[in-house]
Parts: C-alpha cells; structure tokens; sequence
C-alpha cells in the first residue's frame, strides 16, 4: 500500500480554495494554490460566520484568531420597513454558545481570507499567485501555465468560482452563470457616523443582526471590526435597474448618482434607512449572478472535482456561502487522512460528491426561500408573515439544528470509514474469488 503523501493543485485562492488547502494540508498532503490575480482579492464586505463555520475553525486552532477580526453578534431582529418595527427578535448569544459550544460572528471577508491565508501558508502550503492557467488536464492530471510550465500532481481542486473553468471541463456541466434580477447594495460607515442620529442609536447600540423588510427588498445591517465599522446591504430583487448598474457585476466605486437611485427606491422606508443613506457618500454595487447547481462535480477520469461556488453557487439569503466552501475544505481534508494509494483517490472525490450535495442543494433552496419571506409585497401574505414571526421563534428548530449543527470534519471522517468499509469488503470477495 502506498504511503506517499498526495500532491494536489488547487484552481483559485477564494474562501474554498485556502479552506480545501487548510484541510487537506492538515491530513498529510501537499498543497499548491494557483491564482491568477496577483494578490489575494479584497472583493466583497462583511459575511456571518455561523457555528457550522465557527465549530471548524475552532478545530483547526484558528477560532481565537478569527475572533480577534470579529464581532459576536448577540441578536437577531426582523423589522418593519414603514417605521423600523420590530417584528421578531431572538437572541444569538448565549444560545448558539450553548447549542453548539462555538460563537455566531460577524467578519470582513478579507480578514476572513487573509487569516486562512497565512495559516494555509503557516502549514506549507504554496500560494502562486499571478499564475496563468492557459491548460487543466483532467487526465494527466496536470495544469500548464502562460510561460510553458507543466505542474503535475495527483488530482486537482476546481476552486475557481462562478465563471469557473474546471466546470467546462466536466462533460455537461458546462453551464453559464446567469443574472437572476437580485443586485446588492454595499455601503461601510464608521459606527461613530451613526450614533448621532437618534434614529440609529437602537440599530447600533448592540451587536445585533438587522434584517429590514420591505416589498421587493430587505435591509441587512450589522457590526464589523470590532463594532467600529456598520455594514449595510441593500438587496433588491426583479427590479428595473439603471443600465449603469448592471454594467459590471463588481462595482467598488462609491458612486453618488447610485446613492441617489437608492434614496428614491427607498424614499418610503423607515426613517432609520433616510438617516443611513443621507449619512452616506455613495455605495457599491454587486450583480448577483447565479449558476445551477453543477449535476456532476467530478470528472468521469476521477482526478478533478469541484468546490465552492464552481459546483454549488448559492444566493446571499441565508449567510451560508463562504459557509459551505468552508466544509467542503474541511470534509475533503478529514475525508483524505488515511488515503495514500492513488487508486483510492477516484472513489473517494465521488464519495465527497455523494455525501455533499443533498446538503448544498436543501441550503440552496432554503436561500431563494428566504429572499420570497423577506421580500414580501404589503397585503394578506406579508400580514401572516408578520404575524408567525411575532409569535416569537422557537428556541432551536429542527433546520436550525442541521443547519448549524453540521460538523464537516466527523462527517469527512464518517465518509472515510464507510469507504474504507466498502474497499474492505471488495478485497475479502476478490479474496476468496
């Protein structure tokens, strides 16, 4: 039986990327990034980290350092666009510490991926960035790059998002991301900004989720950088837009004629948002593109697969995005401990697509499930909506359990063991044949 640690490509320096190399790193193996941008990106803003996320993190001894660039939010409030209403509240903290032993947290997403990226680079993982992939051969399997060099490894990981490469590579998976009609709008202020507004101070004087409802929109707000920062997000759905902003599905210019679409879109809305876009001096905009979820990640050939967004891209309702990536890294990392031989390596990426999918598929959906609650037209749906809502949450659902509950490395582990089993009983019957 082979012994010899796996080397192993990874496609894309995202959040699925750095989380593959942290766990598969972490299991005995070899790990290079290839990246084409020349430094790691600075795209996006804040993202929740809840306990599914957390409770690996702490696993991997990064928790503490996670938390340092974090804020432990302690609320959840669902509110009224017309007056800022609360319509439901619930707490956050201690119950999800109780729960699942691990904290519920608000992070940069650069932060996030900058601490990934110096644990990755801690453990020996190499980063190339500014690499230019001009080939990925599935077969071989190697990956060729723009100044003629040939990288080959044992198999290799497709982290390279939406407009992902290695997805065209696996037969009908070929698919191309499409415009749903949901754009965001991202606006940072500096928390000392807002509590001179006396119709800020009850947002921002506790670490606190906020999701504002409203016809065709909702509002999420909550703290970053150690309640220095508030981050606000517009999220608006089959809209009619302005051409310049679905220009570009990034736009990180603070533009003021968009905050002026803003103000009118939302001229009706509670005084707390008048006070948020007057305070403003412009917000980015970001194009919310979306990709069937991938039928196939794996090549026939069982030396590619994919990760993250490249296989199951998800809508930003339900805060799970860098959450799955990050337990796709952390599964396939516990999943890889004990393999060594390369002809184990085929069965255990579909075992990783087996086990993994229902998953990202029931989160997919429960995603463009929240947008239809929080995004209700005024009338007899949204009354009801409101009235279950004030009936108060119940402590723990049963969503929320799996939801949060998950741990990705005993299930990669609980993979590892079932497969183990099925090539054990393989080897007894060619045995005895």
């Amino acid at each position: 039986m082979a012994t010899t640690p796996f080397q192993v490509a990874i496609v894309g320096c995202g959040i699925s990327g750095l989380a593959a190399a942290i766990g598969i790193t972490n299991a005995g193996h070899k790990v290079t990034i290839f990246e084409r941008a020349s430094k790691l990106a600075q795209v996006g803003a804040g993202i929740q980290i809840a306990p599914n996320t957390t409770g690996i993190l702490k696993q991997w001894g990064l928790l503490a350092h996670i938390i340092s660039h974090s804020v432990e939010l302690q609320y959840l409030q669902l509110r009224s666009y017309r007056d800022g209403a609360v319509i439901s509240a619930s707490q956050i903290d201690p119950q999800m510490k109780t729960a699942y032993g691990v904290p519920y947290l608000a992070i940069h997403r650069a932060d996030l991926a900058q601490v990934l990226l110096e644990n990755a680079e801690m453990l020996g993982v190499r980063t190339r960035f500014g690499a230019q992939i001009i080939e990925v051969d599935p077969l071989r399997p190697s990956i060729k790059l723009a100044d003629g060099e040939q990288f080959s490894c044992d198999f290799i990981l497709g982290a390279d998002g939406l407009h992902s490469m290695c997805r065209e590579l696996i037969p009908g998976q070929a698919q191309q991301p499409f415009f749903p009609g949901d754009i965001a709008f991202r606006i940072v202020l500096p928390i000392s900004d807002l509590i001179e507004s006396k119709e800020l101070i009850e947002l921002t004087q506790r670490p606190a989720v906020q999701i504002i409802m409203g016809p065709g929109a909702h509002v999420v707000l909550y703290p970053l950088k150690g309640c220095e920062l508030y981050n606000i997000v517009f999220l608006l759905a089959d809209e009619k837009f302005p051409e310049d902003i679905l220009a570009n599905r990034y736009d990180t210019t603070a533009d003021k004629d968009r905050l002026e679409w803003l103000r009118t879109r939302f001229s009706t809305w509670s005084g707390a948002i008048q006070a948020i876009l007057a305070t403003a001096a412009g917000a980015t905009v970001w194009r919310l593109e979306h990709c069937q979820e991938a039928t196939q990640w794996t090549h026939e050939a069982g030396r590619l697969a994919l990760i993250g967004d490249a296989c199951h891209a998800i809508l930003p309702y339900l805060g799970q995005g860098a959450a799955l990536a990050i337990e796709d890294g952390a599964f396939l990392g516990s999943l890889f401990e004990d393999i060594r031989d390369p002809h184990d390596i085929k069965g255990a990426l579909q075992l990783y697509e087996t086990t993994r999918k229902p998953r990202t598929i029931v989160v997919a959906q429960k995603s463009i499930e929240n947008r239809e609650i929080f995004n209700l037209k005024d009338g007899q749906n949204q009354q009801k909506r409101d009235e279950m809502m004030k009936q108060g949450p119940p402590s723990l659902t049963e969503f929320q359990q799996w939801l949060y509950g998950y741990d990705a490395i005993a299930e990669g582990r609980s993979a590892a063991e079932k497969y183990n089993q099925i090539e054990l009983g393989v080897n007894l019957r060619l045995s005895v044949w």
